[in-house]
């Protein structure tokens, strides 16, 4: 079922003009209308702009909203939120993801999520605990999340023995604020540093991590045990 028509009724209505600016369009989409519902009350700096309950509605929603963050259980209504996050990818590829695994034994499932770029993984199970707003906090902002209970498979799957050069200790503190989704005017704020110096940090990181991107260093410093997982 589609509920986007019903958003205006369902989204938080505490949520901040403020925070409606500074935060990014997302759509989600849940196998329960009950989490889809939370989901849509929850404060976290996401503008909802469509939400749906099978998989084919889910893409519809994405080629004509064309929002920043798709949220997704790996059950739905109809259609499988894991294969979801793959088309998603493929179709819009710099989409910023976050699952929500259900079922988090289907670890064979979970593995093509992963080698698909989702950028974040969080079990329903712990939601309740502080890490849902730590995982949309990270993938909005850039960075990557995956529950720790889910380190192994994460490793599993980027697994790289590359022999790498060694960061510094204030690289290590940017990295770890990178993988958090931290921009680099936050990151700057809180280490002291101007965006110029944060900027040239993640610039010898990728040189240093032989990564692709600032998302692709903060899973090589997962990976590679260089920065504490977010939720630990």
């Amino acid at each position: 079922m589609d509920f986007t028509p019903h958003l205006p009724r369902l989204q938080n209505p505490d949520l901040s003009s403020l925070e409606m600016i500074r935060g990014r369009r997302a759509v989600v989409a849940m196998g329960s209308p009950a989490l889809l519902t939370f989901f849509c009350h929850y404060p976290s700096q996401l503008r909802i702009t469509g939400a749906a309950t099978t998989a084919q509605e889910v893409l519809e929603l994405l080629i004509k909203n064309k929002p920043h963050v798709l949220i997704a259980t790996d059950h739905l209504e109809h259609g499988c939120g894991i294969d979801l996050v793959v088309q998603a990818k493929q179709l819009q590829a710099k989409l910023r993801t976050l699952l929500i695994a259900t079922q988090p034994q289907r670890s064979q499932r979970l593995k093509a999520a992963m080698k698909a770029g989702c950028n974040g993984i969080c079990l329903e199970s712990r939601i309740g605990f502080g890490t849902l707003r730590a995982a949309i906090g990270a993938v909005r902002g850039g960075g990557v999340y995956i529950d720790s209970g889910l380190a192994d498979l994460f490793r599993q799957v980027h697994a790289d023995h590359t022999p790498l050069r060694p960061i510094t200790q204030r690289e290590t503190q940017v990295l770890t604020l990178v993988t958090q989704g931290h921009s680099n005017p936050e990151i700057g704020a809180q280490l002291f540093l101007s965006p110029d110096t944060v900027k040239s940090h993640i610039q010898n990181l990728r040189h240093k991590l032989q990564a692709r991107d600032r998302t692709h260093a903060a899973v090589i410093g997962l990976c590679r045990g260089l920065v504490p997982w977010p939720d630990t």
